[in-house]
């Protein structure tokens, strides 16, 4: 069974993760085990260096971080990364991130690939606390600060590596890990709903939301998730087409 984790956040010049830059790096090394204090190891840094550009006050606005914050109290990148590998990637069995499939994992990458440090991370089993946790119905929303109260506390700094991570491994543990270790192995798909405008409310209620770009009712599962969803909308009365696969 999983033990230890990496729970993993960046806060970062941009929202692409193909072309922006790490600033802060919030990690915890978890034990999933443990009956009282999990969080074993934390690591909470900025990162400085010629690489990163002006930031832009939209991007200040949501994370808090400012160039004077990294020329003060920034470390490079390879330090940064180095104390990251050893002390928290280098001993997990898994590393969580909230939307880590989509950003977080592309963006340590692509840093570490730009700079010449050897990712070790990209081995492991990453588990995407946004997908691979099974939330029961009622909770539809996936936004990190939202879930939280979901769940019944709030996170005081939201944008804060540290304290995003720290939210994040709160709510995914009240779940079981095998099961996220289940949904992490499996590729997710997208799936669509084939019903006519009058039909609509057939594909709501089966949680397909509306792709306004490209007029479809789309849904992401995971592959062992496929045959549960055709025989529910089977049952609903439409079929469905597997649109692409995510991972």
């Amino acid at each position: 069974p999983l033990m230890l984790i990496a729970g993993f956040d960046t806060e970062t010049t941009g929202r692409d993760p193909q072309i922006e830059q790490i600033v802060q790096v919030g990690a915890v090394l978890w034990d999933t085990e443990a009956k009282t204090k999990k969080a074993k190891v934390k690591l909470d840094m900025l990162i400085q260096g010629p690489h990163i550009p002006p930031l832009s006050e939209e991007v200040t606005q949501v994370h808090g971080i400012t160039d004077a914050d990294l020329h003060t109290y920034g470390y490079s990148f390879e330090d940064v990364m180095a104390m990251l590998h050893e002390s928290i990637f280098g001993p997990a069995d898994a590393i969580i991130a909230h939307n880590g499939n989509m950003f977080d994992r592309p963006i340590y990458e692509q840093n570490c690939k730009n700079l010449g440090v050897e990712p070790i991370g990209l081995e492991k089993l990453w588990i995407d606390s946004m997908c691979d946790i099974e939330f029961p119905a009622h909770i539809t929303t996936r936004k990190l600060v939202h879930l939280a109260a979901e769940h019944g506390f709030v996170n005081p700094f939201p944008h804060d590596a540290l304290c995003d991570v720290m939210t994040l491994l709160k709510i995914a543990d009240l779940y079981p890990w095998d099961t996220a270790i289940r949904y992490a192995k499996s590729p997710t798909l997208t799936i669509r709903a084939m019903v006519s405008f009058s039909e609509k409310e057939l594909a709501k209620k089966q949680a397909f939301r509306w792709d306004g770009a490209n007029k479809e009712w789309l849904k992401s599962i995971k592959e062992f998730q496929l045959a549960d969803a055709t025989k529910a909308a089977t049952d609903a009365g439409f079929k469905i087409t597997v649109q692409k696969g995510d991972k």
